[in-house]
């Protein structure tokens, strides 16, 4: 269940979203049952009198009250609340997957989380539900090809051109670029969904880069408020001295512009 809806302000301490763990919820109450026995057995054990089993009782009542203390902080957890003051963003939607009139299992969640049609689906652990931004202002995240990463650097101006945008540029400047290479490429920005980027499936549905490429992070200078997380597009930045024999090795090892693709995340 969720208490708060994309776009909305919240404050630090705000309820985000309610999850749910029936399986711990079930052995709570079985734990709970059990402490009720136990305390009738107490009672019992000292109107007989019988020290010995009263003392027994009195031991496993503290266990249980134990196991209840831990059952309940951990449902408490599950109530998810705002670390800072910001505006509830979505992650990138899951695509749905494609019709099998074979399929027997049901499938699960697909868009976003938050959707009103994923109330009581199941959700993985480490599954990203939202995320907060604290203010109006995007990062866009670049993959820059091995073959043209010396030609980026810290500081640099780059031009963005989202799909979703048509007709539009931003700029910004390169604040952070990975020092080791990327293994794997969000699923919108791959030739699967129409993207630039070629990849291959792994055992666990990541879609892991055929060629090398290192992420760059750029901080968007101009008005990001027609921006929303998740759009996709490509960044175009001016390269430095390549001398003739330079450009005809890249020609002929890589056929593409100077380009990246890129997608926008909340900053």
């Amino acid at each position: 269940m969720c208490s708060s809806d994309l776009g909305d302000r919240v404050g630090k301490g705000a309820p985000l979203v309610d999850l749910a763990d029936p399986d711990k919820q079930l052995k709570l109450q079985e734990i709970e049952t059990q402490l009720a026995v136990q305390r009738l057995e107490l009672e019992k054990f000292r109107a007989q009198p019988n020290p010995a089993a009263a003392q027994v009782a009195a031991e496993q009542i503290v266990s249980l009250e134990r196991q209840i203390e831990d059952f309940r902080a951990q449902l408490a957890m599950l109530k998810l609340t705002s670390p800072i003051d910001g505006e509830v963003v979505a992650m990138p939607r899951v695509e749905e997957p494609p019709a099998n009139v074979e399929q027997i299992e049901l499938h699960g969640w697909f868009g976003s989380p938050l959707d009103p049609g994923n109330v009581g689906a199941l959700l993985e652990p480490r599954t990203n539900v939202l995320c907060l931004a604290p203010d109006d202002r995007f990062q866009v995240i670049l993959l820059v090809d091995q073959l043209d990463r010396g030609d980026l650097q810290v500081g640099e101006e780059v031009e963005i051109r989202f799909e979703q945008v048509p007709g539009e540029t931003w700029t910004g400047k390169v604040v952070k670029i990975s020092p080791r290479h990327a293994e794997f490429a969000p699923p919108s920005l791959t030739n699967k969904t129409g993207g630039d980027l070629a990849t291959v499936s792994d055992r666990q549905g990541r879609e892991r880069l055929t060629s090398s490429a290192y992420e760059a992070v750029v901080e968007l200078d101009e008005n990001t408020v027609r921006l929303r997380s998740g759009l996709r597009g490509n960044s175009r930045f001016y390269v430095g001295h390549r001398s003739t024999w330079q450009w005809i090795w890249r020609s002929e090892e890589h056929t593409s512009e100077l380009q990246s693709p890129c997608n926008l995340v909340c900053r």
